[in-house]
């Protein structure tokens, strides 16, 4: 392997993982530390995007020191109304002193401020609290940590603690919401999945070459509470607009006679309840490589792919590269990226409320709903209007992704819910007036996209074929690791290996972890193991000692024995896809 290709190997890998080559002359745990503290970098990431010097959107600021008070204060000013402040000084003198000197009793009834005072080992435990309260999904982009002038020439050692701290909160706040969202193992069985039933269906590639212009109205319809306000309407665009629906609201508009063009689902689960009423299985569905299963196999024949793998997957023929598009967490939000990174020109959103109705409702046609999450935004009228912590994820998404378009429109026909920054307001019906007057024939463009060759099938299976054998070649590796691993732990305990010699013996042993980790001869199964090492970084970072070789070396042989386990797994369902 050249050093050329080795290097875009390892960054290849850092990007998914964020762990790189382990260093042959450091033991495993001081490796596995040292890289995975650059995991920091997107977190450094965020703090630069997220510290501008106009702080309108700025939804939380952790302030280190509280000086005179003033300096809060008028970080208040420049703050958006209900954004928060966690001031912390870490001397108790100071507090006593300005107590004296000023009053700050302004600052302590706010409910949006916090002070934790003390040195950090006395204050960690309320900061981490707060800040876990303070930081969620949807500000985690917005959040800045701010010192107060000063602070860090006297402080020095305390301000890079306090940094290390609160990227620390951002760094596993995304690590959760990775791990959360992905549920590698199901997702990788389904994109597997996917690949075995690819030549049988479209690719959305192949929807985009079929449009004769890019003037087509492409309208996105959620299943927020007021869908039920506009549905009708609807029926207005067949062969008007290219009407995409997610699933969750398939359901209301199929019983009322309307038929979408095509029905999107992106999810490893839900794919029976959210089709249970079709059940002669009419729908189209534009699906990612990783939706369920059960959806797959229903509509295979009557599905378009949206994407499979980049980086796995390279299927001459079947599908061309597509580019990365914002993905804002929800289906609609991936749906709106795609296509405006493919460039329509006019977006219609209906039903993307991202709020409660006025009688408490999440979702159409649904039970009331509450979530500890819950926070006032601003409605499409200017008022205050109660959302969800997940919503309001999902709405800075589209306002992080709708300004990169400026030759688009995307409109907001919803009428109702949040306030999406970007969007042009209009009712349904002036939207339909005004963008969708034009007649395409949409039904036959989708009917007529072309399926695989036996070409594209020949080609799937070579893949699938060196992956099966990539995948049994690392499955012999993890099993001698994990014997070795074993071996090394008792030997330890039982006080047959000093310490001293660690190094020695472990050679053999790290050098597999090497070559399973980061030679990237089994990406398949690193995909499939994601969420262990998703687990894995968090764990390692919260080891505070290395002194006990064989704690560290049972929490590595737990890791690896599961990795096994799942390669067994993983080899099992490649034979059933895809038997010799």
């Amino acid at each position: 392997m050249t050093e050329s290709i080795r290097t875009e190997n390892e960054r290849a890998f850092y990007r998914r993982f964020g762990i790189s080559l382990v260093e042959k002359d450091k033991s495993f745990a001081n490796c596995a530390k040292g890289q995975l503290e650059r995991r920091f970098e997107e977190a450094e990431r965020i703090l630069r995007e997220a510290a501008p010097a106009d702080r309108s959107k700025t939804l939380f600021a952790m302030v280190m020191g509280i000086g005179d008070g003033s300096f809060v204060r008028d970080l208040y000013k420049s703050l958006p109304k209900g954004a928060a402040i966690l001031v912390w000084e870490p001397n108790w003198q100071v507090v006593t002193e300005l107590s004296k000197r000023a009053d700050i009793s302004d600052l302590l009834e706010d409910p949006d401020f916090s002070l934790a005072v003390g040195p950090l080992e006395e204050a960690k435990s309320i900061l981490e609290k707060e800040l876990a309260k303070r930081v969620a999904m949807h500000n985690m982009y917005h959040a800045v940590l701010i010192p107060v002038p000063g602070f860090s020439d006297c402080y020095v050692k305390e301000a890079g603690d306090m940094i290390a701290l609160f990227k620390k909160a951002i760094f596993e706040l995304s690590t959760d919401v990775a791990t959360r969202e992905c549920f590698q193992q199901l997702n990788a069985r389904c994109e597997l999945f996917a690949l075995s039933q690819l030549a049988d269906n479209s690719v959305v590639e192949q929807l985009f070459d079929a449009k004769p212009s890019l003037d087509v109205p492409i309208v996105i319809v959620a299943a927020g509470p007021s869908l039920s306000k506009n549905a009708e309407r609807l029926r207005d665009l067949k062969e008007r607009a290219l009407v995409i629906v997610v699933a969750h609201a398939a359901k209301k508009l199929v019983e009322m006679g309307i038929e979408p063009d095509l029905v999107a689902h992106a999810d490893s689960e839900g794919g029976e309840k959210y089709t249970a009423f079709d059940k002669e299985g009419k729908l189209r569905f534009l699906v990612n490589a990783k939706s369920d299963i059960a959806i797959q196999e229903k509509y295979n024949g009557k599905l378009i792919y949206e994407s499979v793998n980049l980086d796995l997957y390279t299927v001459p023929g079947i599908r061309k590269e597509t580019s990365d598009f914002e993905n804002g967490g929800s289906v609609a939000t991936n749906l709106c990226g795609l296509f405006l990174t493919a460039g329509f020109k006019t977006i219609i959103l209906v039903g993307q409320d991202l709020a409660y109705s006025e009688e408490g409702f999440s979702h159409t046609g649904e039970e009331r709903e509450e979530s500890s999450s819950d926070q006032m935004v601003t409605g499409i009228d200017g008022k205050p209007i109660r959302s969800r912590g997940d919503w309001i994820f999902f709405l800075r998404g589209f306002e992080r992704l709708i300004p990169r378009y400026p030759d688009a429109t995307v409109i907001d026909a919803t009428e109702g819910g949040a306030l999406i920054g970007g969007t042009k307001i209009m009712t349904l019906q002036d939207a339909i007036e005004k963008y969708c007057q034009k007649e395409y024939p949409i039904t036959s463009w989708i009917e007529g996209l072309p399926k695989g060759t036996k070409e594209d099938r020949a080609a799937i299976e070579r893949i699938a074929q060196k992956h099966k054998k990539d995948s049994a070649a690392a499955f012999e590796l993890l099993k001698e690791a994990v014997t070795k691993n074993r071996i090394i732990a008792d030997a330890l305990r039982e006080r047959k290996l000093g310490e001293s010699r660690y190094s020695a013996d472990c050679t053999r042993y790290d050098e597999l972890y090497h070559v399973i980790l980061t030679e990237n001869d089994a990406p398949l199964l690193m995909e499939y193991c994601d969420d262990l090492l998703q687990l894995y970084v968090k764990e390692a970072l919260s080891m505070e000692s290395e002194s006990d070789l064989s704690i560290k070396l049972d929490f590595e042989h737990s890791l690896f024995s599961k990795m096994q386990d799942r390669c067994e797994e993983l080899l099992d369902y490649l034979g059933e896809l895809f038997p010799v």
